[in-house]
């Protein structure tokens, strides 16, 4: 399902977002303070991983949808925050002018 070549490409995105500083985080609110039990874990992941793909081959509608279910799970999950400005970023950059 998933290229080899996306592991690489989320380590780096999820790097690019550890390396900022916490101010430039968005804020996490109450309800995401508690943590996610173990099923749900694996399923932002999966859904992560997904909209990884679904960026790179271009599918933006596809990765914003699953971008939208991570962050209704886990309002301040920074990877899918980064890939949601990486999105509206190509997105704004092919939009006709």
């Amino acid at each position: 399902m998933l290229r080899k070549g996306l592991l690489p490409l989320a380590l780096t995105l999820a790097a690019g977002c550890a390396a900022r500083p916490a101010a430039r985080r968005a804020p996490v609110s109450a309800s995401a303070s508690k943590p996610l039990s173990a099923e749900s874990r694996k399923q932002v992941d999966r859904d992560y991983y997904e909209a990884v793909d679904a960026y790179m081959k271009a599918d933006y509608a596809r990765s914003r949808a699953l971008i939208k279910t991570i962050l209704a799970a886990e309002p301040g999950n920074a990877e899918a925050l980064s890939l949601r400005r990486r999105v509206s970023a190509v997105e704004k950059a092919s939009a006709p002018e």
